[in-house]
C-alpha cells in the first residue's frame, strides 16, 4: 500500500497581513508568483480531493487552501480566475489637510468592483454612516486628486485606481463642499480683486501652498496639491493631452485610460527615439515589441503627421473603438519628441488590459504575442474598411496559380485596407494533400509575420567538471558530453565514465549543481531528468571514495578576510567566498581534529604557490589556515544561532569532529599571511580543459535554415487533422508553405519555446543588410524582396524567469541602440547578433 504524502502546504508562497484595520480571511500572496511554476489552479472538488488525500484518518483537515474569484474582463468578457484583486490602503484626511495615520486600513476588492463599491466597503471598516458621493480619492504618493477621472459606477479595472495602492479619502463638509474646492475659489477671487500683477500670478501659483490648498502630509513627506491641468514648471513628470482625437470622440465611459507620463532629462535635449520605458511590474516584454515597433520609420512617421487621426474606425466591432491606435499615437510622440529620457505607458497598458484581459497584471508574457496582438488591434482601429462585406475562402482550380493569388488578395482587401496591412502584410500560398485520395487543396492565406522553426536537436551538449578524490589536490577537469535531452541524470555519469574518464564508473560519481562557482548549491540525483538542468547550470561531478556510504561527508568552500577586514580585529569579521568547492569524507567517532587539519591540510597545499611548513620552530603545528563550520551557503554559523558568528571553529587538537551526519559545510578561512605570499592565487580556480571542450561544434543555423524548414513538407498531427472535402472525413494530410507576396516590411519570429522549460538557444545567424529572399518566393514580387535589419527583440532567461530587451536602428543618426526598459545606450553593430535574438 501506497504511504500517505505529507500534508499540504502552501506556507511558501504566501505573505502574514499587514499590522492595521484589514480582512485577516484574505490570503496574501508573494508578488509575481507565476502559473503552474510555483501554483495551480483547481475547481472546488478537486481540492477537495487532494485535501482528503494529504490528511490521515481522523485528523482535522486543516484548510490551507487560497480561494480565488472567476471574474469577467474586457470587452470580450473573458473569464479568469483573479489570482491577485486590487489591494488599497486607504488613510483619512482631517479637516486641516493633514493625513490621520492612525486611520490608515486595508481594503481587498476585484478589479471588477466599482469606485463606489471601494467606498463602501471603506465607510464600513470605518464605521462612518455616510454617502459614498461624500467622500473622494486622492493618490497617496503625489497628492493628485482622482474624482476628476473617475465616477462612482466605473469598475476599477477602468480607471485610474487601478495602477495604485495608497489612497487618501478627503471627507466632505456638513453642507457637501470639500475643502480644496473651498480654498480654490478664495484664491480666484482674491486674484481678481488685486489684478494680474507678476506678483499676484505669483501667488496664485498651483505650488504655492500656503494659499492654494491645505497641506497633506504623506509618511512624514509634505506636498502641494497638484492640479492634473497645470503641472508646475519644475514638475519631473507631465501628462500628455496629445492622445485626443480630432474626430468624433467615444463617450467618457470608454476613454478612461491612464494618460502615458514622461520624464524630463534635466533641460538636455535627448536625440528623438532614445527614450526609455519604466517597467510596470514584467512589462520589459512589451517594452521591447514597442521600441521595435516605435523604430519603424513609416509607421512612427504615420503617427507623428497625425495622419491616423482621419483614419480612425470607431465603430469596427473587431476593434478597441480606436483607443489603442490613440494611445499608441500619444506614447510615440513622447517617445519621439526629444526631451524625455523615460516614458512610462501606463495610457497604453491600461487599454491594451481592457481588451486584452490576459495581459492584465504583473505576469511575464511574450513579446511576439504582444506584438502580434498589437498589430492586430492597431490594424482594425485604423481599417479603412468601414462596412465590411461578406467573403468567402475559395479554391481556385481553374485558374492558374498567380491569377489564384491575386484574387485571394483582392477578396483580403475587401475587407482589410490599413496602415499595417500597407506595412506588414504578405502572403502565404497553403497546399494540402490528402495521403488517401490524393485530393489536392490550394489556399492562399495573408500573414502579418512569419513564426519559423528552428532544428530540433535531440541531444544537449553539457560541460561537467570532474573533481577527483585523492590525497592532493589535482586540478579538476573539464568535459563535454552529448546525451539524449529526455534522459537521466544517471546517464551523464554513464556517458561520462564510458567514453572520457578512465578508471571510473558512472555510480562512483556524485553530481552536483555549483553556483557562483564556489557553492555546492544541491546535489543531483540519478533519477532526475536531464530537461530539469536549466541552461546556466554548472555541474561538477565528484568522484565518491571506497565506502564512502559508510563515511561523513562535508561540502568544503574555501574563504578569505575581505580587504578592509583584518584578523587582530575583535569586531566580527567578513569573509568573502573564494576557489573552487569540493568534499571531504571522515570516520564518524575516529577523526580528530589535529587529523583533519592534517587531511584537510595535504589535500590543498598545492594550491599555494610556495611550500608551508606547518610545523614551527617550536615544534608548534601552524597551518595557514582555521577550519569552521557554517550554513550551506555560508551567509551564517553552522552550529550556533549566534548573530555575529561566521562559523564556529574545529579544534586542531585531539578531540573527535563534532560532526554526526553528511551534509555539513566545511569553511578553509586561509589567513592573510598565507595567502600574501602567493604570487597569484589562480590555483584555487584553475580548471583544465579536456579536448572534449573543441569538439562537437555547433552546426551553423542560418535565417535560410530556418526558412527551409518552414517551407518543407510536413504531417499534420493526430490532434490536427484536415477534413478532405473529397473522401468526406478527417485526414493526417500532408502540408507545406510557399511565401507567395512579401511585405514591406517583415516580421520574423524565431519559434525558440517549445516548453515552459525547454528553450531553444542555438545561435541563428543572418545578415544585417542585403537578406534577400528571391529563392524563397514563388512569383515575382514588383520590389525585390531584399531587407535591412532594423530592430531585434531579444530574450535571455527561460520563458517562466527571463528578460527581454531590444536592439534598434535609430533613422535620424543611423546608430545602433540598446533599450533595456528604462535604460538606452549607444551600441556596435558587432553585438547586434546573438543566441538571444527572438523577433
Amino acid at each position: 500500500m501506497r504511504p500517505k504524502p505529507p500534508a499540504l502546504s502552501n506556507e511558501d508562497i504566501i505573505v502574514e497581513p499587514p499590522k492595521i484595520l484589514c480582512d485577516r480571511k484574505f490570503v496574501r500572496l508573494k508578488p509575481d508568483l507565476i502559473l503552474e511554476r510555483d501554483y495551480v489552479l483547481l475547481p472546488q472538488k478537486a481540492w477537495d480531493l487532494l485535501k482528503e488525500w494529504h490528511s490521515e484518518k481522523g485528523e482535522e483537515k486543516k484548510e490551507v487552501g487560497i480561494v480565488r474569484r472567476v471574474i469577467e474582463e474586457g470587452e470580450t468578457k473573458y473569464l479568469r480566475v483573479e489570482v491577485y484583486p486590487q489591494i488599497f490602503n486607504l488613510t483619512k484626511v482631517k479637516e486641516n489637510g493633514i493625513a490621520d495615520e492612525g486611520s490608515e486600513i486595508e481594503i481587498v476588492v476585484s478589479k471588477t468592483s466599482t469606485i463606489k463599491e471601494l467606498k463602501e466597503k471603506a465607510l464600513k471598516m470605518w464605521e462612518l454612516s455616510i454617502e459614498p458621493s461624500q467622500i473622494r480619492f486622492w493618490n497617496g504618493n503625489n497628492g493628485e486628486i482622482l474624482n476628476k477621472n473617475c465616477e462612482l459606477n466605473e469598475i476599477i479595472l477602468n480607471s485610474p485606481l487601478l495602477d495604485l495602492s495608497k489612497l487618501l479619502v478627503e471627507f466632505a463638509s456638513p453642507d457637501g463642499t470639500f475643502a480644496r474646492d473651498e480654498a480654490k475659489k478664495k484664491n480666484s477671487s482674491k486674484g481678481n480683486s488685486k489684478g494680474n500683477s507678476s506678483e499676484n500670478s505669483k501667488n496664485n501659483s498651483p505650488n504655492n501652498t500656503k494659499e492654494s490648498a491645505p497641506i497633506l502630509n504623506i509618511k512624514k513627506r509634505v506636498t502641494g496639491w497638484f492640479s492634473r491641468s497645470k503641472p508646475s514648471n519644475n514638475s519631473e513628470s507631465a501628462s500628455s493631452n496629445d492622445s485626443k482625437s480630432n474626430g468624433k470622440s467615444p463617450n467618457n465611459n470608454e476613454r478612461k485610460a491612464v494618460e502615458n507620463t514622461s520624464s524630463k532629462s534635466n533641460g538636455k535635449a535627448n536625440l528623438g527615439g532614445t527614450c526609455g520605458l519604466v517597467n510596470l511590474s514584467n512589462t520589459c516584454f512589451m517594452n521591447s515589441a514597442l521600441q521595435c515597433l516605435n523604430n519603424t520609420d513609416s509607421l512612427t512617421e504615420y503617427f507623428l503627421n497625425g495622419k491616423f487621426k482621419s483614419e480612425l474606425n470607431r465603430n469596427n466591432p473587431l476593434g478597441m473603438k480606436g483607443l489603442i491606435a490613440e494611445e499608441y499615437g500619444a506614447l510615440t510622440k513622447l517617445l519621439w519628441q526629444g526631451n524625455n529620457s523615460t516614458v512610462t505607458p501606463k495610457g497604453l497598458k491600461a487599454t491594451v488590459a481592457k481588451f486584452a484581459p490576459q495581459f492584465v497584471g504583473g505576469n511575464q508574457h511574450d513579446s511576439q504575442e504582444f506584438l502580434a496582438f498589437l498589430l492586430d488591434g492597431l490594424h482594425e482601429d485604423l481599417n479603412r474598411i468601414h462596412d465590411k462585406p461578406y467573403t468567402e475562402v475559395k479554391e481556385y482550380n481553374d485558374i492558374s496559380e498567380e491569377e489564384a493569388g491575386m484574387k485571394a488578395w483582392e477578396v483580403h482587401l475587401k475587407r482589410n485596407k490599413s496602415i499595417i496591412v500597407d506595412l506588414f502584410q504578405g502572403q502565404l500560398k497553403s497546399t494540402l494533400v490528402c495521403p488517401v485520395c490524393s485530393h489536392i487543396s490550394k489556399t492562399w492565406d495573408p500573414f502579418m509575420y512569419l513564426s519559423l522553426p528552428l532544428p530540433v536537436d535531440m541531444e544537449r551538449k553539457i560541460e561537467i567538471t570532474v573533481v577527483r578524490f585523492e590525497d592532493s589536490w589535482s586540478f579538476p577537469i573539464k568535459y563535454q558530453i552529448k546525451v539524449d535531452k529526455n534522459g537521466k541524470i544517471a546517464d551523464l555519469g554513464a556517458k561520462l565514465t564510458g567514453e572520457l574518464v578512465e578508471g571510473l564508473k558512472g555510480k562512483d560519481l556524485l553530481m552536483a549543481d555549483v553556483r557562483q562557482k564556489s557553492l555546492i548549491w544541491s546535489y543531483l540525483t540519478g533519477k532526475d531528468p536531464i530537461h530539469n538542468l536549466r541552461q546556466e547550470t554548472v555541474v561538477f561531478a565528484y568522484e565518491l571514495p571506497k565506502g564512502s556510504s559508510k563515511l561523513i561527508r562535508t561540502q568544503v568552500v574555501h574563504r578569505k578576510l575581505l580587504a578592509k577586514e583584518t584578523e587582530e580585529s575583535t569586531n566580527p569579521k567578513r569573509f568573502e567566498v573564494m576557489g573552487l568547492p569540493f568534499l571531504m569524507y571522515f570516520e564518524e567517532n575516529k577523526t580528530t581534529g589535529k587529523e583533519f587539519y592534517e587531511m584537510t591540510f595535504k589535500r590543498v597545499k598545492n594550491l599555494l604557490d610556495y611550500e608551508w611548513k606547518i610545523e614551527s620552530e617550536g615544534g608548534e603545528l601552524e597551518f595557514p589556515f582555521r577550519i569552521t563550520i557554517v550554513s550551506a551557503y555560508c551567509t551564517s554559523c553552522g552550529v550556533c544561532d549566534k548573530p555575529n558568528c561566521t562559523g564556529c571553529p574545529i579544534k586542531c587538537n585531539e578531540d573527535t569532529i563534532p560532526l554526526h551526519q553528511s551534509g555539513h559545510t566545511i569553511s578553509i578561512e586561509w589567513s592573510t599571511k598565507a595567502l600574501s605570499k602567493c604570487s597569484s592565487l589562480a590555483n584555487f580556480d584553475m580548471i583544465e580543459l579536456h579536448s572534449s571542450m573543441k569538439e562537437n561544434a555547433q552546426r551553423e543555423i542560418t535565417l535560410s535554415t530556418a526558412l527551409n524548414l518552414f517551407t518543407t513538407d510536413e504531417k499534420l498531427g493526430a490532434s490536427d487533422p484536415w477534413y478532405c472535402p473529397k473522401c468526406k472525413e478527417f485526414q493526417q494530410a500532408n502540408k507545406k508553405f510557399d511565401l507567395w507576396k512579401l511585405p514591406s516590411v517583415l516580421v520574423v519570429h524565431l519559434k525558440r519555446f517549445r516548453t515552459l522549460r525547454e528553450k531553444n538557444v542555438a545561435f541563428v545567424d543572418f545578415p544585417l543588410e542585403g537578406l534577400d529572399l528571391t529563392p524563397f518566393v514563388k512569383t515575382q514580387q514588383e520590389i525585390p524582396p531584399i531587407y535591412d535589419c532594423f530592430a531585434i527583440s531579444n530574450h535571455m532567461g527561460s520563458l517562466q524567469g527571463g528578460h527581454y530587451t531590444a536592439f534598434a536602428l535609430n533613422k535620424l543618426d543611423q546608430n545602433w541602440y540598446c533599450f533595456n526598459d528604462e535604460k538606452v545606450t549607444a551600441m556596435k553593430t558587432e553585438g547586434l547578433k546573438s543566441p538571444a535574438a527572438y523577433v
